[in-house]
């Protein structure tokens, strides 16, 4: 005779197991049939998508019905729970409080400590006083983020956007013209056809480094086979090996004592040290840390798999990636004929003063304009002066 006790456990995992599929069934009926929602492909085509997608709300609710704000020339109205008040050009003194969306036919300003809590759409020019805080803002002409100004989610200006000191920004920040950053400003992502950091005041400039005479040629001239001579210059040509007919591959950390000349694709697995004057026409890439010193020019994209440092006045065209942090030092210029350009930290990019870059700059942290103290702090804790001194 079977046990009660197992003829228990049976029925209980029978019924398990049939609710189980009971619900997964009831699942499948009621969308069965239902037309699935659409992906707008331009979320990932587009840098200012949230703004663009709340603009066409904006004129999509000044279709509806609406109602006199009490005489003050505002119309209400109300979708749901949202209230959406259009009105005129309009200026807000100090400490004002909103909740609700803000459609602007002309410019906009608020005085300082303003509580913004809903999104902003400005037809004009618009200006946000210090220590405000906003939830979103869109104006179709130049946008001005005083001091101290904190944006919950994105940012967007049809014209210029500037962004004063310790601004943040905790989403993207995009603008048709430029964008223009005070020490401190911050943002997840600046995209624009011109980003510049502002310079600072701050010790007078060093003169470069006199660039050394010679020069290593990757891949090395034929008839160069002296390996004697290529370790007086710190570089071990036993190390290197050719992958195809445009690929080298260098096995362990690149301090090379002479500038360098690169012009084919190039992976160094372990760290990379460029010195002074050095011209990479190709792709580099590095299995740990990267230093490109002062003066350099980089024509190829740079990939690094932990930091990156880009010395003062180098010029970059082409991608820069890193899996830790990038610092672009002053005089920094990222630009390409006919193309924009992009670097992306895997936690943090920095940026000195007077950086200029043309296209989009993001993070998975933040990036952020930094003081010069700040910069050599952080050359100091990677040993990026050790590395170029040895250089």
């Amino acid at each position: 005779m079977i046990p009660w006790q197992f003829l228990a456990f049976t029925a209980i995992m029978g019924g398990l197991l049939y609710l189980h599929f009971y619900f997964a069934h009831s699942r499948w009926r009621r969308v069965r049939g239902a037309n699935p929602s659409d992906i707008d492909v331009n979320y990932v085509r587009r840098e200012d998508y949230f703004a663009q997608s709340f603009r066409c709300k904006a004129k999509g609710w000044l279709e509806l019905p609406s109602s006199n704000g009490n005489g003050t020339g505002e119309r209400i109205i109300t979708k749901g729970r949202e209230h959406i008040r259009v009105s005129g050009p309009r200026q807000l003194g100090d400490r004002e409080q909103s909740a609700d969306i803000l459609v602007i036919e002309g410019g906009f300003a608020c005085g300082a400590a303003c509580q913004l809590l809903s999104e902003i759409y400005a037809y004009g020019e618009a200006e946000i006083g210090t220590g405000s805080r906003l939830q979103a803002i869109a104006a179709d002409q130049d946008l001005t983020l005083g001091d101290n100004v904190t944006v919950a989610r994105w940012a967007d200006s049809g014209g210029e956007l500037t962004m004063g000191q310790a601004c943040v920004v905790r989403s993207r920040v995009t603008a048709r013209k430029a964008v223009r950053l005070a020490v401190g400003a911050e943002a997840l992502s600046f995209f624009a056809p011109e980003i510049t950091s502002k310079s600072e005041p701050g010790p007078a400039s060093v003169a470069a480094d006199p660039v050394s005479e010679q020069i290593l040629q990757i891949p090395p001239p034929e008839g160069h086979e002296d390996t004697a001579a290529w370790k007086k210059l710190g570089f071990d040509r036993e190390r290197l090996s050719q992958l195809n007919s445009d690929c080298w591959i260098y096995q362990g950390s690149l301090r090379p004592l002479a500038p360098l000349r690169v012009s084919a694709q190039l992976i160094v697995k372990g760290d990379c040290v460029c010195p002074p004057g050095s011209v990479l026409e190709k792709d580099l890439k590095v299995a740990d840390s990267l230093a490109v010193a002062e003066g350099s020019e980089c024509r190829g994209n740079l990939v690094a798999g932990k930091w990156i440092s880009v010395g003062p006045r180098v010029q970059l065209a082409g991608l820069l990636q890193a899996g830790g942090e990038i610092l672009l030092s002053r005089g920094v210029r990222g630009a390409a004929q006919g193309a924009l350009v992009a670097a992306h930290a895997g936690s943090s990019l920095y940026l000195e003063g007077d950086v200029t870059w043309c296209g989009k700059l993001s993070a998975g942290d933040w990036v952020r304009v930094v003081p010069h103290a700040f910069a050599q702090n952080w050359r100091l804790k990677h040993q990026i002066q050790r590395e170029s001194a040895r250089a």
